[in-house]
């Protein structure tokens, strides 16, 4: 098992609502699923890449690629596909929710110096910068696991009709 505590924040890892890691708002029952994801993925020898759409501040997509390197698995890449803050700032007031600060939101600079903290920044991470869309006629050919964060939930329909057709047979 990766050593969960390298991501973890101050706080319970009950999985509720005040449970975050340092890098993305999931608990330890969440990080316990990806996990058994990608051991599904590894055992079944499933070929393809790990796709994260959605990563918010990139902490499923670092323990994807953090997988890789802990289980020796050469090959794979991973895909971040997110907008990046291509959305305007939000406007300023008391009434925003807390997950709404601007420097809580995803960005790109935030996400890759994640993956750099935790020494897995290299040739095997692509980014890609805008919706779902921006993967047409590019990205991976096969998927073995492809992940939606919580920031792309309501894009799910629109992700899952743009990249099921990739996901290999016995993919996540």
């Amino acid at each position: 098992k990766l050593e969960r505590q390298r991501f973890a924040a101050a706080g319970p890892t009950d999985g509720g609502a005040s449970s975050y890691l340092a890098y993305a708002p999931m608990g330890k029952p969440q990080l316990d699923h990806l996990e058994t994801a990608l051991d599904a993925v590894r055992s079944g020898r499933i070929a393809g890449d790990l796709v994260e759409c959605g990563t918010g501040r990139g902490g499923g997509a670092i323990f994807m690629r953090a997988y890789l390197d802990a289980h020796e698995v050469d090959g794979p890449r991973v895909w971040v596909v997110d907008r990046f803050r291509s959305s305007p700032e939000p406007k300023k007031g008391p009434s925003l929710p807390k997950r709404g600060i601007a420097g809580l939101r995803a960005d790109l600079n935030v996400v890759r110096d994640g993956f750099a903290r935790f020494d897995v920044l290299d040739d095997r991470v692509r980014f890609v910068q805008g919706s779902v869309a921006a993967l047409d006629g590019d990205g991976p050919d096969r998927i073995a696991l492809l992940r939606i964060g919580r920031s792309a939930a309501q894009d799910a329909h629109a992700i899952l009709e743009a990249l099921y057709d990739r996901v290999a047979d016995g993919g996540v």
